[in-house]
C-alpha cells in the first residue's frame, strides 16, 4: 500500500538522493498503476509530485553567465607575462580554438583587471613609441581563476545563421540552399585543412604538458570541422535528390 505518512515524509528527506529516486519511482509506479480518481488517491499523488519537484530543486547547479574575456586574459598570464599587443597576437593565431578578440577588446578588459587587482604590469622603454605595459597575474587574479574554473560551465547557444537557412529551406528554391552548403561547406574543408596541418606539429612524444592540453583544443575543433563536414554529406544528398 502506498505510505504517504508524515513519518515517511520525514524519513524521506533524510535518504540519500539515489535512494531518494528510487522511492519515488515506486510510489509513482504504485499511483499510476492503481489509483483510482478518489480524492484520496489525488491527495496521494500531489504530494508525490511535490516530492519529485523538491528533488529536483535539491540538485539544481546555479550556473552564471557565460565566461568573460577576462580570464582568458587570466589563463594566458598565468603561461607567461605578456604585453596587451602579445595577447592580441595569440588570440589570432589560427590554432587558437577557445575564444576570440580583437586587440582593443584586450586592452579595454586588462585595464579593468588592473584596477580589479588581477593583473598589474611594468613598463618597458620603447624608442619612439609609447612604453610598453608588459602584465602578469597577481594572487588575487589567481584566487579569481579558481573561483571561476571551480563553477560548471554553462554551454553556450547555438547562434548559426546556415541553421537558420536550412530550416525555412522546403519554402526556398532548393538551388539556392544548395547553392548556401556547397559554399559553407568548402569553407569547413578549408577550416580543417588548416587544423590539420597544424596537428602536425603536435604529433612528438616529447611534448611539454602545456603543449599537450594546448593539443586538446586543437583536436576539438578539429573533431567540429569533421561533424559539419559528415553534416553537409547528409543534407546535400537528401536536398540534391529531392
Amino acid at each position: 500500500m502506498i505510505d504517504i505518512s508524515t513519518d515517511y515524509l520525514s524519513s524521506f528527506v533524510s535518504q540519500p538522493a539515489s535512494s531518494r529516486c528510487v522511492l519515488i519511482c515506486n510510489q509513482l509506479h504504485y499511483v499510476n498503476a492503481y489509483a483510482n480518481f478518489s480524492n484520496e488517491k489525488v491527495q496521494k499523488r500531489r504530494k508525490i509530485e511535490g516530492l519529485i519537484v523538491d528533488f529536483s530543486r535539491s540538485f539544481t547547479i546555479k550556473i552564471p553567465k557565460s565566461m568573460a574575456l577576462c580570464h582568458t586574459l587570466l589563463v594566458l598570464l598565468i603561461q607567461k607575462a605578456r604585453s596587451g599587443y602579445d595577447i592580441g597576437k595569440e588570440l589570432k593565431k589560427k590554432e587558437n580554438c577557445y575564444w576570440k578578440a580583437t586587440q582593443q577588446q584586450v586592452y579595454r578588459e586588462l585595464a579593468k583587471m588592473e584596477i580589479k587587482g588581477w593583473v598589474t604590469f611594468h613598463k618597458i622603454p620603447q624608442i619612439g613609441k609609447p612604453d610598453k605595459k608588459k602584465y602578469r597575474i597577481t594572487n588575487q587574479g589567481w584566487d579569481e581563476l579558481l573561483r571561476w574554473y571551480a563553477v560548471p560551465t554553462k554551454p553556450q547557444p547555438v547562434r548559426e545563421d546556415l541553421l537558420v537557412k536550412v530550416l525555412i529551406g522546403y519554402k526556398i528554391p532548393k538551388s539556392l540552399l544548395v547553392e548556401q552548403l556547397h559554399l559553407q561547406q568548402a569553407l569547413h574543408q578549408l577550416k580543417l585543412t588548416e587544423y590539420l596541418e597544424i596537428q602536425k606539429y603536435f604529433h612528438t612524444s616529447d611534448l611539454s604538458e602545456e603543449l599537450q592540453f594546448k593539443y586538446f583544443t586543437l583536436k576539438y575543433n578539429i573533431s567540429e570541422e569533421e561533424a559539419w563536414l559528415a553534416w553537409f554529406d547528409e543534407v546535400l544528398k537528401i536536398v540534391s535528390n529531392s
